[in-house]
């Protein structure tokens, strides 16, 4: 598991910037990482997902300038094939892991910030 331990008082930006390295380290080595790289590059040289994947993109670009049921009722049979696909399954699979093990950072961090991190977090439309 990660190491949880802060110091919230007189970091300065280095300090910041180490503290932010050295968490970046921590979790690129765990397990739900480097299950998602794994994942990540398995897919990517599954040829048989890529061509799914890839006729089910040209499919909905189709569909967005020229909508037809027979069209739509092909990208719902290649949604299908893709969600039965054992390289795409592994992938949503780690992708869910990581997201538990982020939601946990975030909770570490919003508990020792005192405010909701991640939510706080995200950019707004003024430069953020």
């Amino acid at each position: 598991m990660l190491d949880a331990t802060t110091e919230t008082t007189g970091m300065d930006t280095q300090s910041v910037d180490e503290a932010l390295l050295r968490l970046a380290g921590q979790l690129k080595s765990q397990p739900a990482f480097v299950a998602l790289v794994n994942a990540y590059r398995n897919l990517e040289a599954d040829t048989d997902a890529q061509n799914l994947l890839q006729e089910a993109r040209t499919l909905q670009s189709q569909l967005y300038f020229s909508w037809s049921d027979k069209d739509q009722a092909r990208l719902n049979e290649l949604v299908a094939a893709l969600n039965q696909t054992p390289s795409i399954i592994a992938y949503h699979r780690a992708e869910q892991e990581l997201r538990v093990l982020f939601q946990a950072v975030d909770a570490v961090i919003s508990e020792a910030a005192g405010v909701e991190f991640a939510l706080n977090a995200k950019r707004s439309c003024c430069g953020g």
